[in-house]
């Protein structure tokens, strides 16, 4: 996630050479119906739902690839548009009866710190799966 900054979202775009998944440009409506407070660009990686901490890492492994293939750009995106928030983020959903956690590696840190980005996770208490 790269958010509120001031620039159309089409130049993260053009700086990484990513496709978003969605974006958002300053004063456009948010799904909530307000207006956004800056422009959003968000990228997700084709993985299911996090329910353990095996598919969290999963998830996370292959957000860091991308991220570690385009540290370079992740800089210049940093220096020309000052977001106020280039990060990892998603939810955890887990089962309230059982132990839940999650990790990351210090090659996965190594990588978020080179190119200043950060990571966060909402945990959900969910009914177990059926």
């Amino acid at each position: 996630m790269i958010a509120d900054f001031d620039a159309d979202p089409s130049r993260v775009t053009e700086i990484l050479g990513l496709t978003p998944t969605t974006q958002r440009r300053f004063g456009e409506r948010t799904p909530a119906g307000r207006p956004g407070h800056g422009s959003l660009w968000l990228y997700e990686v084709d993985s299911p739902e996090v329910r353990s901490g095996a598919s969290h890492d999963a998830a996370l492994k292959a957000l860091v690839s991308v991220i570690a293939r385009h540290s370079g750009p992740l800089g210049e995106v940093r220096r020309e548009l000052n977001p106020k928030t280039m990060s990892i983020t998603g939810g955890y959903y887990f089962d309230e009866a059982e132990q839940a956690g999650v990790w990351l590696d210090p090659d996965d840190m190594r990588v978020l710190v080179e190119a200043g980005v950060g990571w966060g996770i909402d945990l959900y208490s969910a009914k177990p799966e059926s």
